[in-house]
């Protein structure tokens, strides 16, 4: 069944019967009309009363009425049969609250700079394509083909030579600079001056802000106006549950680590006091410094 204008319609082989819809019936279209509204209990309740006042009067069938249910208590049942939502409707049965402190995370990342080479099978593509493409082309008079082609040579000048892939950075291996792998993405890494442990820009969650907010704070805290970046969507990226840091030192403290996104735009990085030094390390780098768990998290959501 569907809903159009405010009124429950019925299928056409429904139609001749409705006179006769049984309880079954009745039921089946209350759970259905309550499951699309199991997303929240107020607007469980409204759209469940909405669909179950249709149904009777689409029905008019004896024991239509021993079916009415409270709307609140109508919703409850509904979500209670399918074990599908806690009774608020916001979660999952079963599935636990992030373990608190939450910390916000700001993965500040330089886009690539230049195309990334072509992998092998693209390449073969490629000539393969332009092997087969010669073999239609008519032969036209040099003349209609290149005109300038005299006045061209007189005057070429210098030849231009395209600037390498490899940077300077690369061949000496430094990591605190953004002109290093050009064709990958780089983020942001720092290191706290108390503790020298390496991560991600990040702070501790107060009551009352987003953790947009606390992302965006921590960032500042790091590399304060020195830097423009473009922070993208208003949702995390995702979380991760850390436990307490280990032995290897790869752990940041106990808690749950929400992660937002930021590009750089332009600047020169500078630290404030609270860290000590940075890199802009690949994706497969950041390997260094998370555990095998946290990185392939990290992998994933970059």
């Amino acid at each position: 069944c569907c809903e159009q204008r405010g009124q429950l319609r019925f299928p056409k082989p429904w139609r001749a019967q409705r006179s006769s819809v049984d309880r079954i019936m009745l039921r089946r279209v209350i759970t259905d009309a309550a499951r699309r509204a199991a997303g929240s209990s107020s607007t469980a309740d409204s759209v469940a009363a909405r669909w179950v006042s249709s149904a009777l009067c689409a029905t008019s069938g004896e024991g239509a009425s021993s079916m009415i249910r409270q709307p609140s208590s109508l919703a409850t049942w509904v979500r209670h049969k399918h074990g599908r939502l806690n009774s608020k409707g916001s979660r999952p049965i079963g599935v636990p609250v992030a373990p608190t402190p939450y910390f916000g995370n700001m993965i500040v990342e330089r886009l690539p700079m230049v195309m990334p080479p072509p992998e092998p099978w693209e390449a073969e593509y490629q000539q393969w394509s332009d092997e087969r493409r010669r073999k239609f082309l008519k032969k036209l008079p040099e003349g209609l083909v290149n005109p300038k082609a005299e006045f061209e040579e007189r005057d070429q000048g210098e030849d231009f030579e395209p600037a390498p892939r490899e940077t300077e950075a690369d061949k000496t291996g430094n990591q605190r600079t953004m002109h290093r792998r050009l064709d990958e993405f780089l983020f942001l890494v720092v290191q706290e001056a108390q503790t020298g442990q390496w991560g991600f820009p990040r702070r501790e969650h107060v009551e009352g802000e987003t953790m947009r907010e606390v992302a965006r704070q921590a960032m500042e805290e790091a590399v304060g106006d020195s830097i423009e970046t473009y922070l993208v969507g208003n949702a995390p990226l995702g979380h991760f549950y850390e436990a307490k840091t280990g032995a290897d030192g790869k752990e940041g403290g106990q808690g749950t680590n929400f992660y937002h996104r930021a590009q750089w735009l332009d600047g020169t990085l500078k630290l404030e006091s609270r860290y000590k030094d940075y890199k802009w390390l690949t994706k497969e780098e950041l390997g260094a410094h998370f555990n095998e768990e946290h990185h392939e998290f990290i992998k994933a959501i970059c």
